[in-house]
């Protein structure tokens, strides 16, 4: 299997975006409290929200660790009411205060009815990040990606296909030791959640307190990976309470029908909405939540960043890696440069355990203070079959074995971004058809010490 890319981890602050004459100015992604009088450090030597009465030993300094907050989310670029872009066009987006108070950003990116095929890629001075391929035109799709921000803070985003592109603002991430707020927890996968349109039409609530994994937690957010047979004629979903992340897959034939993604989907009250345009069925399956304020501090779940590599095996924040290839890939193609480890094999329906985190830790981090991690994960099937990666000590029950990871096709390579738990460096992960696997971690989830 070509070698392909990894998502990164973007920064924090105004946006400003400005492509095929549409300007989105001045909004400051800063919350009133991250506002500091002059003179004070910056954030990156700061112990942001921890409990003064919990010791910081000196290995926890030297891990890079951040909390996340959810985001809305907010929209940061949006056509689809306006002229199409052009094959080829540049959108600028100016992240502004943001590379001095976050180390990245989560975003929701979309592209709707291509007028060619092509990629969509993010460059900042951290280097390029292919966020998609659309085979052909009329497609659609999306990708959810964690993009770094250096320097001042500039994004442009370059769509060769064209068309219609929805870019949302989900999750902003800044340094912490230890934090109440902003700690991700992976669960191992369980599907809660299932939408049958031809007996519950289009739109259906997830009662929070029918999952047993959220309570008496705080939660600000849920980690849902959905799947969906998306039938003939495409479509999309949305979750959250107002304004909602959305994914959007096209039209799909024969047996190749299953798309899905990660969505990070904020909480505000006791349910979720989610509403499905598309086949005949949504499922989404919890992997894990975000804590809330009333939370206790703690080093557990908070996020460590992993450098991508560069051309020549080491990491960097310069361009590296070979771009996103064009041969075998389709709207859900892999981003195309390599991080520092991955986890590559030959996986049938049996399954097997998958190294990802080598023996000496990844990204300064220590391999017992690794209990999770966000993957990329990129199959080439043998044939059409589900793919499915758990973490490395979950079981499935015969009475609810999990919804499929992705959809595996014979010669296309697909990629998606999941959440799983990590034991011992491993998850595991089958493929019903065959694949070829590439597991790539692109942040690692620390234990609490």
């Amino acid at each position: 299997m070509a070698r392909r890319a990894t998502v990164r981890i973007l920064g924090v602050g105004v946006a400003v975006l400005v492509g095929a004459g549409v300007v989105l100015a001045g909004t400051r992604l800063l919350l009133a409290d991250d506002r500091e009088p002059a003179g004070t450090p910056p954030a990156a030597q700061r112990d942001n929200d921890r409990d003064p009465d919990l010791p910081l030993t000196n290995a926890a300094r030297a891990i890079a660790s951040n909390r996340l907050t959810p985001a809305g989310p907010q929209s940061l670029f949006d056509n689809r009411s306006g002229d199409p872009l052009a094959p080829g066009a540049e959108i600028n987006v100016s992240l502004l205060d943001v590379a001095e108070a976050a180390t990245a950003v989560v975003l929701a990116f979309s592209a709707l009815d291509a007028t060619q095929a092509g990629a969509v890629t993010v460059t900042s001075s951290a280097g390029a990040i292919p966020a998609f391929r659309l085979a052909a035109a009329g497609g659609q799709t999306s990708s959810t990606l964690i993009v770094p921000v250096a320097g001042d803070g500039a994004l442009r985003i370059r769509d060769e296909a064209g068309g219609r592109l929805v870019v949302q603002l989900v999750g902003t991430l800044a340094p912490s030791n230890s934090s109440s707020a902003g700690r991700v927890l992976p669960v191992p996968s369980r599907e809660v959640f299932r939408l049958v349109k031809a007996t519950e039409g289009h739109e259906k609530e997830l009662a929070l307190s029918a999952v047993p994994e959220l309570a008496g937690q705080s939660v600000s957010a849920v980690l849902l990976q959905v799947a969906a047979d998306v039938g003939t004629d495409g479509g999309f979903v949305r979750a959250g309470d107002e304004d909602r992340q959305e994914l959007f897959w096209s039209a799909t034939k024969g047996a190749d029908r299953t798309r899905g993604g990660l969505m990070l989907v904020p909480i505000d009250g006791d349910k979720i909405t989610i509403h499905y345009e598309a086949g005949t069925e949504l499922r989404a399956d919890l992997v894990g939540y975000v804590t809330g304020d009333a939370a206790p501090a703690s080093a557990e779940g908070l996020i460590v960043l992993v450098p991508r590599a560069t051309a020549s095996g080491g990491s960097s924040g310069a361009p590296g890696g070979d771009p996103l290839s064009t041969a075998g890939s389709d709207p859900s193609g892999a981003p195309g440069l390599d991080p520092g480890a991955a986890g590559e094999a030959e996986v049938d329906a049996e399954g097997e355990t998958l190294t990802v985190v080598p023996p000496g830790g990844l990204a300064g981090v220590p391999l017992e203070r690794i209990g999770g991690a966000f993957l990329r994960v990129t199959a080439q099937g043998d044939g059409t079959g589900e793919v499915a990666v758990r973490g490395g000590d979950t079981t499935a029950s015969p009475g609810d074995p999990g919804n499929p990871t992705m959809l595996a096709a014979e010669g296309i390579s697909r990629s998606t971004l999941t959440l799983v738990t990590v034991s011992d460096g491993t998850v595991s992960a089958s493929a019903a058809a065959g694949a070829a696997l590439k597991l790539t971690p692109e942040a690692l989830l620390l234990t609490a010490g």
